[in-house]
């Protein structure tokens, strides 16, 4: 006799949830990652000109008023 398998061998519908929602969570954060990662590069290419032009801008509506 085996005493110490007390618990079904069988996930219980709670553990799929939880391992269903980190799955969820890991493959959000990888996609987020991706994107992220993929658009960096493009991102600061351009970012300094529109920050230069913002900053430009600014200080010109700053002298005139």
């Amino acid at each position: 006799m085996n005493a110490v398998a007390t618990r079904s061998p069988r996930p219980q519908s709670k553990d799929i949830t939880e391992i269903a929602k980190m799955v969820l969570i890991a493959a959000v954060t990888l996609v987020l990652m991706a994107f992220a990662t993929s658009g960096s590069s493009a991102a600061l290419s351009e970012t300094p000109a529109a920050t230069n032009t913002a900053a430009k801008q600014h200080l010109l509506y700053t002298a005139d008023h």
